[in-house]
Formats: structure tokens, C-alpha cells, sequence
């Protein structure tokens, strides 16, 4: 972390992380800013550790829930990493 920057929430995760591609991070602004991330994407942090969310001067980080993937999106995200053909 560099200076002014601080931790603001932490979630349990209470299993493994072979299941954290069932389950992903929302993030909101007060500035309107919805990120939605797969916990896997946090599996393997640098030294240097993850910037989950930019934000620019005047945003703020109002919340973080720990969701779980819906069926729709699981099915969305399996067709497009088929291969086009």
C-alpha cells in the first residue's frame, strides 16, 4: 500500500480457494462505479498486492459484497471462452 491509501473492508472467505471461481467481489462508488471481479482473480497476489478498484480523486469506496455467480452468468462466460468456429 502506498501512503493515504488504507484497507476499508475484508470479507471472510469461508472455503476453499478452489471454489473462489464460484464467487466474485462487487464493488461500488460514490461516484456510480459498479466493478464486479471473480474472487479467483485475488488467488495470486503479488508482493506488491492488488489494486481491486481505481479510484479518482473525490471517489470513495461505499461497499463490498462477496456474491455468488449466478447460472446465467457462469453459462455467458463458458460460451464466450469457446473457440469460434
Amino acid at each position: 500500500m502506498v501512503e493515504g491509501e488504507k484497507v476499508r473492508q475484508i470479507l471472510p472467505a469461508p472455503f476453499t480457494s478452489d471454489e473462489w471461481g464460484e464467487w466474485e467481489l462487487l464493488f461500488a462508488t460514490s461516484r456510480g462505479l459498479i466493478k464486479k471481479t471473480l474472487l479467483s482473480a485475488y488467488v495470486n497476489i503479488r508482493v506488491s498486492g492488488i489494486r481491486a478498484v481505481d479510484l479518482v480523486d473525490g471517489d470513495d469506496l461505499i461497499g463490498v459484497a462477496l456474491l455468488p455467480v449466478m447460472p446465467e452468468e457462469k453459462a455467458a462466460e463458458d460460451s464466450s471462452s469457446e473457440p469460434a468456429g
